[in-house]
């Protein structure tokens, strides 16, 4: 089969899945049905495992782009929903969950993963730390749900948009210690500091140059595309500087987002919609990459590591940083369920073949494994989380306003 007939029918199957995803959203809503486990599902179908349609390799150039393309927008968009004065009104909560939550489940992750499987610390730890990112996309029914608290719809939200950067330069230096011999510590630094650089100063200029020169004026139609054409740039930039692009994209979001309420506000739908595709396309994609097989000839040590990420690791974590807090235990249980294996865990994947480890297909084999099972159960749960505290809020509500009714009425029998 040639290879354009052959991205020809991967590409008829992501369309009709797109398809369907799109007559079945109103649905998703309200039900156990997920367009991520739709996806996913498409793409193991189109795989190795069925129709066979597909021979792609995660290291060749068009798969990399897409992956690449992927991260880049998820922590663009991601952090352009960073709010630094939300942050410095209510740091409490999400500062506990990333300084101590997640380095501790990364740790509980790792040492799993040298345990069940043999790694060597260092792989371990690269395990662990592309598990530890959280995501809301899972949970979107319970994030958008009217009846979840303020306070943890701040603490998920806030984590998962902040988690995929932080943890981003943890992951590379593990590969570049892993795939070098002599690793230069500085030469890293240099490129990582120097992302972060890129990604502050030129948005920062681009939107003060717009905001003082009266020429410079955004027509309406354009408005969307201004954050779009400024991410771009400091991409391409970061490519010609050698610096890293993924630091660039996400630290060029949090300054975009903090600078310019406006530009934010113009490119948010923009952004949720392209970033919502491409995450949907990697997801198809990572599907292609899996062969059921895996789930059946695996053995009890998969299930084993799988069940420590998602039973232990993550509610362990969160339920230690939590404890002494004045919050309710379903709130605590709401946060510590709901955490690791987001998109980024995807993303950060493709990082093993694109460094070109030895044992690259074991280390994917158990990070895909446990991420298509956390998909499933997040998926699939947040309905019911969301439901219980809609419940919840609106019997509250009905007992406030009995009780205002109820107290005229006894104003008036203890005047009478």
């Amino acid at each position: 089969m040639g290879r354009n007939n052959l991205y020809t029918e991967i590409a008829l199957v992501f369309a009709i899945t797109l398809l369907i995803a799109v007559l079945i959203s109103g649905q998703t809503q309200r039900t156990f049905l997920s367009t991520s486990v739709l996806f996913l599902f498409a793409g193991i179908l189109a795989g190795p495992s069925f129709l066979r349609l597909s021979d792609v390799q995660p290291q060749n150039p068009v798969e990399t782009a897409l992956a690449t393309l992927a991260l880049v927008s998820v922590l663009f968009t991601d952090g352009m929903k960073v709010r630094l004065d939300e942050l410095r009104r209510l740091w409490r909560l999400p500062s506990r969950a990333l300084l101590f939550g997640m380095p501790l489940t990364f740790i509980i992750m790792t040492v799993a993963a040298h345990w069940i499987f043999a790694l060597p610390w260092l792989e371990a730890a690269l395990i662990g730390a592309i598990l530890s990112p959280t995501d809301p996309v899972f949970i979107s029914q319970l994030i958008e749900s009217d009846g979840i608290p303020e306070r943890l719809r701040h603490l998920l939200g806030v984590e998962s948009g902040l988690n995929d950067g932080i943890v981003l330069p943890v992951i590379l230096i593990l590969l570049q210690l892993i795939t070098s011999e002599t690793p230069e510590p500085l030469l890293m630094l240099e490129e990582l500091l120097g992302g972060v650089l890129v990604g502050i100063v030129v948005p920062w200029l681009f939107i003060k140059l717009e905001q003082r020169i009266r020429f410079l004026y955004v027509g309406t139609i354009y408005e969307p595309l201004n954050a779009f054409a400024i991410g771009l740039f400091v991409i391409v930039l970061s490519e010609t500087l050698h610096v890293n692009m993924f630091l660039a994209a996400f630290s060029a979001g949090i300054t975009i987002g903090n600078v310019s309420s406006e530009v934010r506000a113009a490119f948010e739908g923009f952004g949720r919609t392209l970033t919502e595709l491409l995450k949907l396309a990697a997801l198809f994609f990572f599907g292609l990459l899996i062969n059921l097989n895996l789930f059946f000839n695996s053995g009890l040590t998969y299930y084993l590591f799988a069940a420590i990420v998602l039973i232990i690791a993550r509610p362990l974590a969160i339920y230690i940083v939590l404890w002494r807090q004045d919050i309710p235990n379903l709130e605590k249980a709401t946060a510590a369920w709901f955490g690791p294996k987001g998109f980024a865990s995807i993303f950060y994947s493709f990082f093993i073949f694109q460094f070109a480890l030895t044992n690259g297909y074991e280390l994917f084999n158990i990070l895909a494994f446990t991420i298509v099972l956390s998909i499933i159960a997040h998926s699939s749960t947040d309905v019911l989380f969301g439901r219980y505290f809609q419940r919840a809020a609106e019997k509250t509500e009905a007992e406030e306003k009995a009780n205002q009714e109820s107290s005229p009425v006894e104003a008036e029998e203890i005047s009478a």
